[in-house]
């Protein structure tokens, strides 16, 4: 498998989604080698990364593997990226500081210790997670590059949730979706994910 003009033998399990498409027939042939999407054995990532909560089906069983959908932007692409970047701070201004139709927003300590969680409604069932509490008189804070971390929502009540995990690493970019809980690992979970690649790294050409 070519990814990145570099060759992996990727075991079948971890291969087996990798011409999934997000919609029905979660199936499409791949048409390029700049993108990738492989699963990882979540058993593994906890015994890994201490702490780290293993997703679960709605049945209350252990979710096998985490997907990852790996992509590596070309120039013209990663400047759009960046240019995306700034257009979402600028979206979501009124938002993190609470103005126009955005007054009702709240803003509490995320579950997680260190975090905060920034709800489009008071009690609602989405939120975003960010490293700290906007400044209303510098307004300023979101200019940070770390400050927005996640996108969260309950899945089937407040005790199960998902969060969009958006990793940039080694030039590689990274999409999967994990539990809240797991968003103080993010670093490490991108690491993984590239380690785990890397391991499987073959000279192109070869048998």
């Amino acid at each position: 498998m070519e990814f990145n003009d570099r060759c992996y033998r990727i075991p079948k399990w971890n291969a087996r989604l990798i011409n999934g498409s997000a919609g029905f027939p979660f199936s499409a042939r791949r048409k390029s080698t700049d993108s990738l999407r492989l699963q990882f054995s979540s058993a593994e990532i906890r015994e890994r990364i201490s702490g780290y909560e293993q997703p679960l089906m709605n049945t209350g069983q252990p979710i096998e593997g985490e997907l990852v959908s790996f992509y590596v932007p070309s120039p013209a692409e990663l400047a759009q990226i960046r240019q995306n970047e700034v257009l979402s701070r600028q979206q979501f201004f009124d938002f993190w500081y609470a103005e126009g139709d955005w007054t009702q927003r709240t803003i509490e300590p995320a579950p997680v210790p260190g975090l905060f969680r920034v709800s489009f409604f008071p009690n609602g069932n989405s939120w975003q997670v960010l490293t700290r509490i906007p400044d209303m008189q510098t307004r300023d804070t979101h200019l940070a590059k770390d400050f927005w971390v996640s996108s969260c929502h309950d899945i089937e009540g407040p005790t199960r949730t998902t969060c969009l995990l958006r990793l940039e690493q080694d030039g590689i970019f990274m999409d999967a979706s994990t539990p809240e809980s797991n968003l103080p690992y993010r670093e490490q979970l991108g690491r993984f994910f590239l380690e785990k690649l890397e391991s499987w790294k073959v000279a192109c050409g070869g048998d």
